[in-house]
């Protein structure tokens, strides 16, 4: 997974052949536009899978 990100903020979130992850995601860059979560909260955030 990469996550891009705009001034601190996730923008997007790259995944491959990880479908079971996109909720995940979605709610990973929501979380973090709401200032809900922060960079140093990012790794093993999302793992392939969705596990």
């Amino acid at each position: 997974m990469v996550q891009c990100l705009d001034e601190g903020v996730v923008a997007a979130v790259l995944l491959w052949n990880t479908w079971d992850s996109v909720p995940a995601a979605r709610e990973l860059i929501a979380q973090s536009q709401a200032g809900d979560l922060y960079i140093d909260e990012l790794e093993s955030r999302i793992r392939p899978g969705g596990a």
